[in-house]
């Protein structure tokens, strides 16, 4: 039956029949049910619309549906349109999870949630077809849940395997950094007490020439030899400077094929680590089918994080704190990397400067972070330089050669 809420219309009470007051057009040409109403008799029964009904009253509106022609209908197939229904619905929800996030998952299947249960409803109020809509709605629901807790757990153990994975990285960019840092340190100082070590060998066989004239005297002999030995010595020294500088800037590094997309989106995460507080926004461009380039991944690495945490650093006092990172694909068979910030911006006389070693616009840096990223760079066969901004801050970018295969191409 297509039950439709109780209507005081359809009654005519015994009591106005017997003392014949009522209106006898209503009993032209109609059915007449005789029956009771009352509560004790136990005649009343729970109907579909949500109330109850009297027995009677259930009994005109089966007539009255039979009359009208508006009883509902559950065609044979009902049952098969239903497994359809689950079966198309539960393939949705696994398309979805494998092709949407969580979130807009969720979403989605609240849609689709929606469209069975209008759907249902639409075939019931408009062609009075009752297909269940609830058995689906359950159905996708038990489907929906299942693979949502798959997903919610491979992406945890995911999390779990990138966080250690990244915190292995951190250890080798930390002893990669700490080994650059040291070599770089190393050979600064070279650099610098070569120099002096070498104008005191000269001023010592200046000493020596001068003592020359006056060879007969004991004494003179004596301080003659003295400075013939703290020559030797600090020759000696010398060389060893020269050999240290020359083993650290001549060490040879590993190199491979490299995906410059990856490599970068996981520098970035290692920078950005233990940041937070910064509040700065990340955002990255990667130009599209960039070929491998041929580099020590570790090392690289270590450039993006250095120039990364720099940005953060020059941003620490900036209104707008926007960090971009950027990949290019040059003409001359490089691929660029560009790290750009928002901040102050770099002082003009700072500029020429900037790469060499103990030179720092930060008033607690060291001056070797750059100096570093320019060795590690130029090693590889490529170059760093800074580039203007349109607005505010400084953009520095570097180069990488590409793989011999991503050359033929």
């Amino acid at each position: 039956p297509y039950f439709s809420l109780h209507r005081s219309q359809r009654f005519v009470s015994a009591r106005d029949v017997l003392d014949g007051n009522f209106d006898r057009a209503r009993l032209q040409g109609a059915y007449v049910l005789i029956g009771t109403t009352a509560s004790a008799l136990g005649d009343i029964f729970q109907v579909p619309v949500g109330t109850t009904m009297d027995g009677v009253e259930i009994q005109a509106q089966i007539i009255e549906n039979i009359l009208g022609g508006s009883m509902l209908v559950r065609p044979a197939y009902s049952a098969t349109i239903e497994l359809v229904i689950i079966f198309v619905s539960g393939l949705v929800i696994v398309l979805m999870h494998l092709l949407v996030r969580p979130w807009p998952g969720v979403a989605i299947f609240g849609i689709l949630v929606f469209v069975l249960m209008a759907m249902s409803w639409l075939l019931f109020s408009r062609l009075g077809v009752l297909v269940d809509s609830l058995t689906p709605v359950l159905a996708s629901f038990v489907v929906f849940a299942t693979m949502m807790t798959a997903r919610l757990i491979a992406e945890e153990r995911a999390r779990r395997e990138r966080d250690a994975r990244l915190r292995v990285l951190q250890d080798e960019l930390s002893h990669v950094g700490r080994l650059s840092s040291l070599g770089q340190l190393s050979s600064a100082i070279a650099h610098e007490v070569n120099q002096p070590l070498a104008a005191i060998v000269n001023y010592l066989q200046a000493a020596r020439r001068l003592q020359s004239d006056k060879a007969d005297d004991p004494a003179v002999r004596k301080i003659e030899g003295m400075l013939e030995k703290a020559s030797t010595q600090a020759e000696r020294a010398a060389a060893i400077i020269r050999g240290l500088r020359s083993m650290v800037e001549q060490g040879e590094v590993e190199t491979g094929e490299e995906d410059v997309k990856a490599m970068v989106e996981e520098a970035i995460a290692l920078a950005t680590i233990g940041v937070r507080g910064h509040r700065v926004t990340v955002r990255t461009h990667y130009a599209r089918a960039l070929p491998p380039v041929h580099v020590n991944r570790i090392q690289i690495q270590q450039v993006v994080v250095n120039l990364v945490r720099n940005a953060f650093d020059a941003m620490r006092d900036s209104r707008e704190r926007v960090l971009l990172v950027q990949t290019f694909l040059s003409d001359d068979g490089h691929v660029d990397i560009a790290v750009s910030d928002t901040g102050p911006g770099i002082a003009q006389d700072m500029e020429d400067r900037l790469f060499q070693p103990f030179v720092s616009g930060k008033s607690d840096g060291m001056g070797i972070g750059l100096s570093i990223c320019q060795s590690i760079v130029e090693a590889h066969g490529g170059r760093i330089w800074v580039d203007a901004n349109s607005a505010q801050g400084v953009t520095i970018r570097f180069s990488i050669p590409v793989a011999k295969e991503g050359r033929g191409n």
